[in-house]
């Protein structure tokens, strides 16, 4: 059984100021569930997205998921 590691996507968004929404919209996605689960640690991002991620938040991957 594998456990997964927490990220801080929710930190960063938070920090921003911005609403799970409006990332999605950033990342192209229809809605905030998609970010809400990459935020629960019960999605993985493909490297697309977590590309997308460093690009809003101005972090690195390797700050962002643990």
């Amino acid at each position: 059984m594998s456990t997964m590691l927490p990220n801080y996507l929710r930190t960063h968004r938070k920090r921003l100021g911005l609403t799970q929404n409006q990332v999605a919209y950033l990342l192209g996605f229809k809605s905030g569930t998609r970010v809400s689960r990459y935020e629960r640690y019960k999605r993985l991002p493909n490297l697309r997205t977590a590309f997308g991620f460093e690009a809003i938040y101005h972090r690195p991957a390797r700050i962002l998921f643990a």
